[in-house]
């Protein structure tokens, strides 16, 4: 015996970057978080995120913020202590990503209770510079860039790098050509 496959239109409202509790990845889940866009029905920018209940869909959950916000992919990030414990529900934990300020052109990093993403960031903390809109990340549990006095330095380096960096992105100008005819003009 093989398994039956199904699939079933869970809302009507535009979403992207998909992503489950990664205990449950590849495997039967109940909770799909994802990017939405502010229009409950057909394509809008991705603004805010919602969550789906695979066995109610009627349960949605959706967070939006203010107009001029736009949030990037959503990272599921298990309750510290809690990431391989099967007793643990699946939506026991947080969903993490950038949120641009499109006035401001400043980014913050964001903070949402899994369980409940209706009530919005439980925290929200300034990067102190403009991170693109869309960037892609994923939960690393641990400090992945280490504690050495040379770490830290090199961490520092590439901050600065992307600071820098940060001013180009999502620019376009008159040499730009996504058929590769710029060098005519």
């Amino acid at each position: 015996g093989g398994k039956l496959v199904s699939k079933a239109r869970l809302s009507d409202r535009y979403l992207d970057f998909p992503v489950v509790n990664r205990r449950v990845s590849c495997a039967e889940h109940r909770y799909v978080w994802a990017s939405t866009g502010c229009s409950a029905e057909g394509v809008a920018p991705i603004q805010g995120f919602i969550k789906i209940d695979t066995t109610d869909p009627s349960a949605e959950q959706v967070w939006l913020p203010e107009p001029h916000e736009f949030v990037g992919e959503a990272t599921f990030a298990p309750r510290a202590g809690k990431e391989d414990d099967p007793s643990t529900a699946e939506d026991d934990g947080y969903i993490v990503s950038l949120m641009t300020n499109g006035i401001t052109q400043e980014s913050s990093l964001i903070v949402l209770d899994a369980a409940d993403i209706a009530k919005g960031p439980i925290a929200k903390v300034p990067v102190g510079v403009n991170m693109p809109h869309g960037l892609h990340g994923c939960w690393v549990p641990g400090n992945v860039g280490g504690d050495s006095p040379q770490q830290l330095l090199n961490s520092n380096v590439l901050l600065r790098l992307y600071m820098r960096k940060s001013k180009e992105w999502n620019q376009l100008d008159a040499s730009f050509s996504g058929m590769g005819i710029g060098q005519f003009f």
